[in-house]
């Protein structure tokens, strides 16, 4: 008799359990707004002590855009989001070079109205190294030109309409030597490289190789390498120019 008591009590604590859960059982009240991590997004459960979720599926990336261009200086950041729930996640960007446009604006005749082009050009022939530095400044009214070859030094300042002429062509001659179409990026040195071609004015021949560097979106760095022929001699020549001060450069 006491077994089949027993039996009892047990049976009906186990219906009692059973209707409990039943009866506790709800119609969850899911958040309108989504809960996310890196890789899925969900609904929540809004009742308290209530752990369940629906939805659950895999984000949907649009196809990003630029939200910090890249620089020469520093990677750039593309920004994807999700067309369901709205979260976003970052990827890095390389830069790959100037576009046409943003190299136009900063090579051309207004850029260089206030700089100063440091350049040193060596030439050899035959054991013999001969080396020419000339520094040219430009502001708004004036041209100062100082060059110095063989141990002599002459310097010139052109004021007027004059400077106006000579820096027209001077500038003119140095851009015809960076044009956009004749160079291509190389990110692993951060130069961009002949792969044109074009002709030195000055000493009327063609260069052989040439590369450009930019920095904080200012030119500041032109090579070319060439071979000079005069007179039934080939003379080898390279020459360094280095443009700087911006804005800032004065003519006493």
């Amino acid at each position: 008799m006491k077994k089949n008591t027993s039996l009892i009590l047990v049976a009906l604590m186990l219906l009692t359990n059973l209707i409990c859960l039943i009866s506790c059982k709800h119609e969850c009240s899911f958040a309108e707004e989504w809960t996310a991590d890196n890789t899925s997004h969900w609904h929540i459960c809004s009742d308290k002590k209530c752990e369940e979720i629906a939805d659950k599926a895999d984000h949907t990336w649009n196809d990003g855009e630029i939200t910090t261009k890249p620089t020469q200086e520093a990677d750039g950041v593309k920004t994807f989001t999700c067309t369901v729930c709205a979260k976003t996640r970052d990827e890095s960007v390389a830069f790959t070079g100037l576009t046409e446009e943003e190299w136009n604006k900063v090579v051309c005749e207004e850029a260089f109205n206030n700089a100063t082009f440091t350049e040193e050009a060596v030439v050899n022939y035959s054991g013999v190294t001969v080396v020419t530095k000339a520094t040219t400044k430009f502001t708004d009214e004036k041209v100062f030109v100082s060059i110095t070859a063989a141990g002599q030094s002459n310097s010139q300042t052109i004021t007027g309409s004059e400077a106006k002429d000579v820096k027209k062509q001077a500038l003119e001659q140095t851009l015809s030597m960076l044009q956009y179409s004749d160079y291509e990026y190389d990110a692993e040195n951060k130069i961009y490289v002949l792969t044109g071609e074009f002709i030195i004015h000055t000493l009327n021949t063609k260069a052989d190789s040439a590369t450009i560097r930019f920095e904080n979106g200012k030119l500041v760095e032109f090579n070319y390498t060439c071979k000079i022929v005069s007179q039934g001699m080939i003379m080898d020549a390279t020459a360094t120019t280095l443009i700087s001060d911006y804005g800032t450069t004065t003519i006493d």
